[in-house]
């Protein structure tokens, strides 16, 4: 009984959620904020990026029963903390880059388009991977939780190349940065 509530009352939040993404979701947030001028409209659609994933980062944070900032370790924390143009600048950049456009452009000379999009797919298992020593005793769900952000970026980049994946990245990691 009390399994069936639990369970219901997350379909109901699924389902709000899905219903709240999809009347404001990322185009139309973003349709709002265009300016017309080709950088600034990828970084904007980067940003606006940022809400959704930061729901869904939070949703399946929830349903894993996964805290990332309890769970990350004391060393990473520290190393995080300690320098923000590494955290939120840097690291973003050299994964965006690394994760993003190597495999895009690796997989697209091997098979077109579509070898790209494969690329940069399998790409975000490596992402995923890469991110789960950062955690104490919590491999799956890092590993659940970096997926699913890895895939909000290759949407960026696939929509608006590395500036906006990289835009979408650094918020996020400023966003950490600051709250931490």
């Amino acid at each position: 009984m009390l399994e069936q509530k639990i369970l219901n009352g997350l379909k109901e939040k699924i389902f709000n959620v899905s219903n709240l993404i999809s009347k404001f979701g990322p185009n139309n947030l973003y349709t709002h904020l265009k300016t017309g001028k080709a950088h600034l409209d990828d970084l904007i659609y980067g940003v606006s990026l940022l809400p959704y994933e930061l729901v869904y980062v939070n949703l399946s944070s929830n349903i894993l029963n996964f805290d990332p900032d309890l769970s990350l370790r004391d060393d990473v924390k520290n190393r995080f903390i300690s320098d923000p143009v590494t955290s939120c600048i840097a690291y973003p950049l050299l994964e965006e880059i690394l994760f993003r456009v190597v495999p895009f452009y690796v997989g697209k000379s091997l098979g077109g388009e579509r070898g790209g999009k494969i690329g940069i797919s399998i790409s975000a298992v490596l992402f995923a991977m890469g991110h789960i020593p950062n955690y104490k005793d919590s491999g799956p769900e890092a590993f659940t939780v970096h997926l699913g952000a890895s895939l909000f970026y290759i949407l960026a980049y696939l929509k608006g190349g590395l500036l906006s994946s990289f835009a979408l990245h650094s918020s996020n990691n400023s966003l950490a940065y600051f709250i931490s």
